[in-house]
């Protein structure tokens, strides 16, 4: 391919299409389910303790945290761990 490339006058270039449609569809997915995740995982907890909030309340951390975690684009952030 190179070859034909280089006869070409060409460059050959290799990239990624996200199946969801857009990079940005894709970061806020995973936005939302690292949010979720740490959410489950504190509400998990709470509920040992009797301090259970309200699917509302959850909700609205589950937003706030998804907003922030695409704001800040951590290096962990594709990490599903």
């Amino acid at each position: 391919m190179k070859k034909i490339s280089n006869g070409l006058d060409c460059d050959v270039v290799y990239f990624l299409v996200p199946k969801t449609g857009s990079l940005e569809n894709m970061r806020k997915k995973q936005a939302f389910k690292k949010a979720n995740r740490l959410d489950k995982h504190a509400e998990r907890h709470m509920n040992l303790e009797d301090q259970a909030t309200s699917e509302y309340f959850q909700n609205e951390n589950i937003d706030k945290l998804a907003l922030q975690y695409l704001k800040e684009w951590s290096t962990d952030f594709w990490n599903d761990k």
